[in-house]
């Protein structure tokens, strides 16, 4: 269950069984994860194949014979369209030189970040004209409250439930919507005579 926090460095809400675990440490995106750049190139992805998946701007682009990262990090765009998108990437996969590469360290979780980066207000580091950019060095300074690694988890267990939720409602709705342009095909046959 989650209880209602009154506490001005706490949250609003909480686990109840972390109520009495004191006060969220204020910490400096910086402090909690590191940053690792990437050397692959969208054009360099062509005519190579794998099992081990390659993000791009707009999610999976490619699949590599090879990984940059063993762990779950979290990818986000830097350079050009789509600037400031952040996505959670598999282990034992890559990103684009156009990403940042984003891990939890000491004892973060990763998964953790991805989610409250999803409503960092990143947009506020965006800087350039015709080609837009983040960086790291700035975007790191971003300000959060931190709760303990067991809170951490149990957030992000939490959150990571709603998403599964939310992808098998949607893939239902996509049969569903398949089914109805099967009947209207149906119903309605095209008159090409």
């Amino acid at each position: 269950m989650i209880a209602t926090i009154k506490n001005k460095l706490l949250p609003k809400r909480r686990f109840r069984e972390f109520n009495q675990d004191g006060d969220w440490e204020e910490k400096k995106l910086g402090d909690v994860a590191k940053k690792t750049s990437s050397s692959i190139t969208f054009n360099g992805l062509e005519n190579k194949t794998g099992t081990f998946p390659v993000y791009g701007a707009s999610g999976l682009i490619a699949k590599i014979s090879e990984y940059t990262s063993r762990e779950e990090h979290i990818g986000i765009v830097k350079d050009g369209s789509g600037v400031g998108r952040v996505m959670l990437c598999s282990p034992m996969s890559s990103v684009i030189g156009t990403l940042d590469s984003i891990k939890a360290n000491n004892n973060n979780l990763t998964r953790f970040i991805y989610y409250w980066l999803m409503q960092a207000p990143l947009n506020l580091y965006i800087i350039g004209g015709a080609i837009p950019h983040i960086y790291f060095k700035d975007y790191s300074k971003i300000k959060f409250y931190l709760p303990s690694s067991k809170e951490q988890q149990k957030i992000a267990e939490c959150l990571s439930s709603l998403d599964e939720l939310i992808e098998a409602h949607n893939q239902k709705l996509q049969a569903l919507n398949r089914h109805k342009k099967g009947l209207m095909q149906q119903l309605f046959p095209n008159n090409q005579n």
